[in-house]
């Protein structure tokens, strides 16, 4: 953490910078407002801009992307064991309790004319996604990210695990 104080001394004005670690920068004989004149204020507009840069991005809508429509085949939610957490004793219980901790993934097929995309999402938290098996499925590549939208039109992000080229007389099911 990092706090400013500024005050009075009898012989001149006083700035102080604490830093979170104790340590104290304090510097005598300042002026701050010439301080804040010189120093702060041209760096203020610069550092907005980049905040803004940075997290633009974040907050801005979604990126354009290269949407495809395909056949949604099957979807799949399966859970794997992925660790353990061993719990400490309660109360007058001086057993100790291991729990074991998952990770929860939904896997879609995608058919188009001339792939079958195999993609695998972890759902952390949030609502699976809202699809239809033997449906139209809106989704994107990018490298091996596939975002697919459901049928709420809410975007899931997922890695896409195999791509299988369809030979050309093979006809979508």
């Amino acid at each position: 953490m990092l706090s400013l104080g500024v005050g009075k001394v009898t012989h001149g004005e006083l700035f102080m910078l604490s830093l979170t670690d104790g340590w104290r920068v304090i510097l005598t004989g300042v002026n701050v407002l010439e301080f804040q004149e010189t120093i702060m204020k041209p760096l203020l507009i610069p550092l907005i801009v980049v905040v803004i840069a940075l997290t633009g991005p974040a907050f801005g809508g979604k990126k354009n992307r290269d949407w495809q429509t395909g056949k949604l085949v099957d979807s799949q939610r399966s859970q794997n064991v992925v660790g353990a957490v061993e719990r400490p004793p309660v109360g007058f219980d001086s057993r100790r309790r291991t729990n074991n901790v998952y990770e929860t993934r939904d896997t879609f097929i995608i058919e188009t004319d001339s792939y079958t995309y195999t993609a695998s999402e972890i759902v952390r938290g949030t609502k699976p996604a809202n699809v239809t098996v033997n449906g139209p499925v809106k989704f994107a590549i990018d490298g091996t990210t596939m975002y697919l939208l459901d049928d709420g039109g809410k975007e899931h992000k997922a890695d896409v695990t195999k791509k299988v080229l369809r030979e050309a007389s093979e006809p979508p099911k």
